[in-house]
């Protein structure tokens, strides 16, 4: 007997915040022996579980340092200074070269 299988590529963070599954050539399944797999897996990987979006308030409390990654202050420093349900306030740091 065989098994189709899709292979895990990582995670992959949606639009609206939430983390899920991200697989190899999607529609594209290798088939292995079913010898070969287990159903259950004692010990899941924390790493892989999908989470749905996380408040903005929660995963960026006010005061947290960040690196801003829009135009045209790509990749400059900043800390969190206020959050709201949908929005961040931030305050980039000037650095001068």
């Amino acid at each position: 007997m065989l098994m189709c299988i899709s292979k895990i590529k990582g995670m992959k963070r949606l639009s609206n915040g939430a983390l899920i599954k991200e697989y190899e050539n999607s529609g594209e399944e290798k088939d292995y022996a079913i010898q070969t797999t287990v159903d259950s897996v004692e010990c899941e990987d924390p790493r892989y579980e999908e989470k749905p979006a996380i408040p903005l308030a929660e995963e960026f409390p006010i005061k947290t340092q960040i690196f801003y990654l829009g135009s045209p202050y790509y990749g400059c420093p900043g800390e969190v200074s206020g959050n709201s349900e949908r929005n961040l306030t931030i305050k980039l740091v000037n650095i001068l070269l």
